[in-house]
């Protein structure tokens, strides 16, 4: 018996999307089991956008030496 292919496709944020994503799992069966995958990648753009922000504001006052 095969399973069929699993597809989850996002976006976020809702209001102003910045990121898309499409997680594809051959023979995943459902859905279901590739949110997950994209719930850890939007978490990871997230904070990599937070770090660099941080990062940014705290430079600011040397940049503008």
């Amino acid at each position: 018996m095969q399973s069929s292919n699993a597809l989850f496709v996002c976006y976020a944020p809702a209001d102003k999307p910045e990121i898309a994503i499409a997680v594809v799992v051959e023979k995943g069966v459902l859905g279901a089991y590739t949110a997950p995958i994209a719930k850890d990648i939007l978490e990871a753009y997230f904070r990599i956008k937070e770090d660099r922000i941080k990062t940014i504001v705290t430079d600011l006052p040397q940049l503008q030496k």
